[in-house]
């Protein structure tokens, strides 16, 4: 399929499954392997010829913690050789890794640059808050705010502001209504709340997207 000279395929099976970690698996079905080891299959085919680009299109969907990070060790280690690697993914942690991303919404690129460009370009401030209890304080910031400037993150709260929002309005709404605000502090956009802001924005300029 793809050009492999006879007398190399089968150095270039051994190859693929040493890089892929399926030495042992040789005689097995596709079919019969587990979703995360199909995935490897694939990343191999895909990189068997060595080729200069290579698309992986949502190569960690299915896949456990460890194995998404085996497969960005891969797909690091190829990009450190000169291969070009396109890669689209769900996981915006992921996205993190990548030297350029495009942020993909309704059929339209939003936006697009190296992950720190993209973060930098946020006309608007991140705000983290420590409160208890926490699910009441989002429910009320949600009413004052419009909904989508605010989010839980694990044990805390994010509010997206526009830079003419102060803070201690914030704080005021939250500790008038009895909660205990214990602690905030402005930081750096993560690309999931660049995400949020940017599909926010693009709504905003009539772009169709579901609610």
């Amino acid at each position: 399929v793809y050009g492999i000279p006879r007398r190399h395929r089968q150095a270039k099976k051994n190859w693929v499954l040493e890089i892929t970690d399926l030495v042992g698996q040789e005689d097995r079905l596709t079919a019969d392997l587990p979703g995360g080891w199909k995935q490897r299959v694939a990343f191999g085919a895909a990189v068997m010829h060595e080729p200069k680009v290579v698309f992986l299109d949502e190569p960690t969907s299915g896949v456990d913690p460890l194995a998404r990070r085996q497969f960005w060790r891969w797909i690091n280690q190829f990009a450190r050789e000169g291969m070009a690697i396109l890669v689209t993914t769900h996981y915006l942690e992921e996205a993190e890794q990548c030297n350029r991303l495009g942020f993909m919404v309704a059929g339209e690129l939003v936006a697009q640059g190296t992950p720190r460009q993209v973060k930098e370009e946020q006309q608007k401030k991140l705000v983290e808050w420590e409160c208890e209890p926490l699910q009441q304080a989002a429910d009320l910031l949600k009413e004052k705010l419009e909904r989508w400037r605010v989010s839980i993150f694990g044990s805390r709260l994010h509010t997206i502001l526009e830079p003419d929002t102060q803070i201690s309005q914030v704080e005021n709404w939250l500790t008038s209504a009895g909660i205990k605000v214990q602690n905030h502090r402005e930081i750096e956009f993560s690309l999931e709340d660049v995400f949020i802001s940017v599909v926010e924005q693009a709504r905003q300029r009539g772009l169709n997207i579901p609610a």
